[in-house]
């Protein structure tokens, strides 16, 4: 699963180059990056009230972020529907 982050290139990277030079979507998937913990804690209910708000704002304006947070949703969703519930996991190693 990508994200559009994990294969960011650094510009000027290679020998002799230039680090310095930061193009604007690359700002962007910086900030993604810092995020990316933030939202799967969001998913789970497990962020805190100041972090929810700042993690909204982003949301509000980060279609990369929303498309992880959805991809969550749906990953989650799919075990949901092809795993057996913990309890069921009991009953059939009881009989």
């Amino acid at each position: 699963m990508e994200h559009g982050w994990e294969s960011a290139e650094v510009p000027g990277g290679g020998p002799g180059g230039n680090c310095s030079t930061v193009s604007r979507e690359e700002e962007k998937m910086n900030l993604c990056r810092r995020h990316e913990e933030s939202v799967i804690l969001f998913f789970h209910q497990e962020l805190g009230r100041k972090k929810v708000v700042t993690l909204q704002r982003h949301l509000s304006q980060c279609d990369r972020c929303r498309g992880y947070l959805g991809e969550l949703g749906h990953v989650s969703q799919v075990i949901k529907n092809h795993c057996k519930s913990p309890s069921d996991l009991f009953l059939d190693i009881q009989w």
